[in-house]
């Protein structure tokens, strides 16, 4: 599926891959471009979202594409969390993999398996 940046025009957006009553991932393309202009690196972002958690206390969490990267001078840990091509999200225990396929201008090619 291609997934167009959500700074651009008209597109599939996200996708969301339930996984419980409550949670479920969602994967986006981001784009250092308009309103996110500050952003560190652009690529397919991957978060968790449980809406049985109480806004302020967490109920979205990235998935950090280089977990164990040190961020550059004045960088965040998460200013690199997207996935580029050739990588890929999993979490075993949900039986959801995400495969970031292919980048262009315009988002990100991604294959999404639940099991």
């Amino acid at each position: 599926m291609h997934l167009t940046a959500v700074e651009y025009g008209p597109g599939t957006k996200m996708a969301v891959i339930p996984t419980g009553p409550s949670t479920a991932y969602v994967v986006e393309s981001r784009r250092a471009v308009q309103a996110d202009t500050g952003l560190c690196a652009t690529g397919a972002l991957v978060y968790k979202a449980d809406s049985s958690v109480k806004s302020g206390e967490g109920p979205i969490r990235v998935m950090d594409a280089k977990p164990s990267a040190t961020p550059a001078s004045g960088r965040r840990p998460l200013d690199d969390g997207p996935f580029w091509a050739g990588e890929t999200f999993t979490d075993s225990a949900a039986g959801v993999r995400i495969e970031v396929l292919s980048t262009d201008g315009n988002g990100e090619t991604v294959r999404i398996t639940k099991s």
